[in-house]
């Protein structure tokens, strides 16, 4: 390989690095705004069940209104406790915690792909040293050679000089 194409080689994975640190801050934007969206669900689930709750302890207090008529007030008190411990509630409940099951999913499967651009980035900078040695090597050889024919011109003056003397 000539030094030029060890150049091209580290200006094409300096150009790769430069991409994937890209795509990592990407990713790390999505999983900031995942976190947030999966913050924003367990604060509704809160809310959702301090509702239940609060309701719960206001429909505990129809029930002494059974005095008044205890069908009509009966009928209310099962109907709105059906809605806040029945099948409704907890789909909407579980179905909060399954979002955040997703959310956390996705979470784990954009950190696999900063792991695998933090891994690129890694075999790029190899290459990069690789080159580097490539180019330390060449310009080495180089050297020497340039120092062996400087060493024979050397020596092919002086002899060429002695013999002229003689």
């Amino acid at each position: 390989m000539t030094k030029s194409q060890c150049s091209n080689e580290i200006v094409r994975n300096q150009t790769l690095i430069a991409q994937y640190e890209s795509e990592i801050r990407g990713y790390q934007q999505q999983i900031s705004e995942l976190q947030e969206t999966k913050t924003k669900l367990g604060v509704l689930q809160a809310r959702l069940s301090d509702s239940k709750t609060a309701s719960n302890t206001k429909l505990a207090e129809t029930e002494s209104l059974n005095k008044i008529n205890s069908k009509i007030v009966a009928g209310f008190y099962a109907g709105m406790s059906d809605i806040f411990t029945g099948q409704q509630y907890q789909n909407v409940y579980g179905g909060l915690d399954n979002a955040k099951v997703r959310v956390d999913v996705e979470i784990s499967n954009i950190a696999n792909k900063i792991v695998e651009c933090q891994n690129k980035i890694a075999a790029c900078s190899n290459t990069i040293q690789e080159m580097n040695s490539t180019i330390a090597r060449l310009e080495a050889e180089e050297a020497a050679r340039a120092e062996v024919a400087r060493t024979m011109n050397t020596n092919t003056t002086r002899a060429g000089t002695t013999r002229k003397g003689k």
